[in-house]
């Protein structure tokens, strides 16, 4: 007999209508990337990655998410090579968990600017 439960997409049911209420509503922001795990159903992961150069920096793009989302100050990991800034909370009853990354250096100038403003 097989005991495991499977998880069913009705789970990520409030995550998916927020991402399609995002794709509407703020559809003028930097195309981040979104992820829903199996293990967490009920969040939505945002993701912007290290800058291209000719687009907008990540990290700005990152604030410009949490200006949107109406998100609280982010905290700072990271190594030597790469760090971000996270934050998170809910947006319409839906956990939101936003991250951005860059190089240390790049992180280090957001948490100045965020610091100084």
């Amino acid at each position: 007999m097989n005991d495991k439960t499977t998880q069913t997409l009705q789970a990520q049911g409030s995550p998916i209508l927020l991402l399609a209420y995002l794709h509407k509503e703020m559809s003028h922001l930097t195309a981040p990337s979104f992820t829903i795990h199996g293990h967490a159903p009920t969040e939505l992961h945002i993701h912007l990655h290290r800058s291209v150069p000719g687009e907008v920096p990540a990290l700005t793009a990152f604030e410009e998410w949490r200006t949107a989302l109406g998100l609280g100050l982010p905290s700072q990991g990271g190594g030597s090579t790469v760090s971000w800034l996270s934050t998170e909370g809910r947006v319409d009853d839906v956990a939101v968990v936003l991250t951005g990354y860059g190089t240390p250096s790049e992180v280090e100038a957001a948490v100045a600017e965020l610091v100084a403003a």
